[in-house]
């Protein structure tokens, strides 16, 4: 980037919407928006995390591939419920059908 070019704005700044106290565990996070690291901090300045992600969609036998997202996935949650001591609620889909599922089906 020159240094003529402005950096994009954030699209969320955490002191303009939240209210003291914030639970802070000094955990910083890349935001790929704007290309720096911020602060993490949940919505409402709580120790709760909602996070709801995308699992894999599954097109035959399971294999390693499909272990890699549950554990790397669990292995965040884990560390930022026991590190940070966030409360962590996880939700993961699992897409089990579509096309090419039921063209191979037929």
């Amino acid at each position: 980037m020159s240094d003529k070019e402005e950096k994009p704005q954030r699209w969320y700044n955490p002191k303009d919407t939240l209210k003291e106290p914030i639970y802070r565990t000094g955990l910083m996070v890349n935001n790929s928006l704007c290309n720096e690291k911020v602060e993490f901090v949940t919505k409402n300045g709580d120790r709760t995390i909602n996070w709801y992600m995308c699992g894999p969609t599954v097109y035959d036998s399971a294999h390693l591939g499909h272990a890699r997202t549950y554990l790397t996935f669990d292995i965040i949650r884990r560390i930022l419920s026991n590190y940070f001591h966030y409360d962590v609620n996880l939700c993961m889909n699992i897409t089990d059908i579509d096309d090419k599922i039921i063209q191979r089906s037929n």
